[in-house]
């Protein structure tokens, strides 16, 4: 079974690394073709944004060519007069026609409008927010033909081109300015808008699928080191069970021996200290042998809502008496209002005294033990905490294997002490944690349930 567990942990552990893998790789694979997808959209709207305006400085210099040879006969002042020609009228209005552009009109320096493609005009007016283009209009004004950037004015998106219109001695009298409809980019910026949501929704589900993942395989690996955990006490049980009833019978034949030999050869007026050895090592077997049994068949509570107090102090009390030689203060902190727990008093009573005399044992010149009782939540859920602090020389190596079966850093005991009193504080749904520090001392607590 033992060698199944293994399989099932290195398939778990490489399942886990094989998930992140393709979680990386998701991640990547998203942000490579959003970046991709953002370059290509703003790639077309550079290349669409070359196409208009190759197209608009063609058009222009073209029509501007047109107007100047077909009214080149007018005299200088003629695009200074006030009255607007009804030929040129007809042209602008037939050019923005044919060519499908937004507007097409020709100004003066003033900006004002000498003909467009509106045959209602009958007086002047200006267009003025052709000033944005300054520099566009100046160069135009010096005879070159020019495109504009890209303009938004109330809601419209434009491009405008400004060409030159010369007179028959080739000086510049007015300007031409055609704009065409640049609504389509609005298309673009929305791809790109929604490209972008779409990452942030993306992120957003790849993460919550990667902490849902991570919480699985998390969950998954407790359960798997429980069941192993369980696994692991259950073939202890059964050796120990085994053990237990092999030694308890030998056992009970020694010690009623080594009664008969007191009663027979035991001097009363000179007691001889050698038939005391005897029962003594019987009854330290015979509680090994307890708890070897408490262990395999694991404890029976008989649980009853009471005042934790009582049997702390009794705990203490006991261990007092019997190592009042050890030179061991113990001191004991009780919070206020501590609600009242149901529990075992003779089972808590055993873990209590285990950890105290473990505390003892690890302080050979003395010292003082802590005792501090109070009222904790976790998970919206209230427990009582019982935290018994040493001074000691702390425990070496690993601090989460003192609570395995069997694993002690003393040279005698089973190594069975804290692992019955991890049995017995989980069967009362708590938990019991430990902290060390070498040469400073331990931390040993117990959570449990209110």
């Amino acid at each position: 079974m033992e060698i199944k567990l293994d399989k099932i942990e290195k398939i778990i552990h490489h399942r886990k690394l094989f998930i992140g893998c393709i979680v990386v790789l998701i991640t990547l694979l998203l942000l490579v073709l959003n970046l991709g997808s953002w370059i290509f959209l703003n790639q077309m709207e550079e290349n669409l944004e070359n196409e208009l305006d190759r197209r608009l400085f063609s058009i222009a210099d073209l029509v501007a060519k047109r107007i100047t040879f077909e009214f080149e006969q007018f005299p200088k002042d003629y695009f200074y007069g006030l009255l607007i020609e009804p030929t040129l009228q007809q042209t602008i209005r037939a050019i923005k026609d044919n060519i499908q552009l937004q507007a097409a009109f020709i100004i003066d320096e003033d900006y004002s409008v000498l003909a467009d493609d509106d045959a209602q005009l009958k007086i002047l007016n200006k267009r003025t927010y052709v000033k944005q283009d300054s520099l566009s209009l100046r160069d135009a004004w010096l005879g070159l033909t020019t495109v504009s950037a890209l303009h938004t004015v109330e809601g419209n998106r434009f491009k405008s081109a400004y060409a030159p219109i010369f007179n028959d001695q080739d000086e510049v009298v007015a300007v031409l300015v055609i704009e065409a409809n640049a609504d389509f980019f609005d298309i673009l910026r929305f791809y790109q808008r929604g490209l972008i949501v779409s990452v942030i929704v993306s992120l957003f589900i790849l993460v919550i699928f990667s902490i849902f993942l991570y919480w699985a395989i998390s969950l998954l690996l407790k359960s798997y080191e429980s069941m192993r955990r369980s696994e692991r006490l259950a073939m202890m049980g059964q050796m120990a069970a085994s053990v237990a009833h092999e030694i308890r019978n030998p056992l009970s034949i020694i010690k009623g021996t080594g009664d008969v030999l007191k009663e027979l050869y035991d001097n009363k007026n000179e007691p001889n200290e050698i038939f005391d050895y005897i029962p003594s090592e019987v009854k330290r077997l015979n509680r090994i042998v307890t708890d070897l049994l408490t262990f395999a068949r694991g404890p029976k509570l008989e649980l009853q809502r009471l005042d934790l107090k009582a049997t702390i102090l009794e705990a203490k009390l006991e261990i007092e008496q019997d190592y009042h030689d050890a030179n061991i203060q113990i001191e004991t902190h009780f919070a206020e209002n501590l609600p009242l727990i149901e529990y075992d008093p003779d089972a808590i009573h055993q873990v209590l005294f285990n950890i105290m005399l473990n505390s003892v044992q690890a302080m050979k010149n003395g010292g003082k033990i802590a005792v501090t009782v109070s009222q904790i939540s976790r998970k919206s859920k209230t427990y009582v905490s019982i935290e018994n602090a040493d001074a000691g020389c702390g425990i070496p190596g690993d601090i989460d294997k003192i609570f395995d079966p069997f694993f002690t850093t003393k040279t005698k005991g089973t190594g069975l002490g804290l692992a019955i009193c991890r049995q017995i504080v989980e069967k009362h749904g708590g938990w019991i944690e430990a902290e060390s520090q070498k040469n400073v001392g331990t931390k040993i607590r117990i959570c449990l349930p209110a």
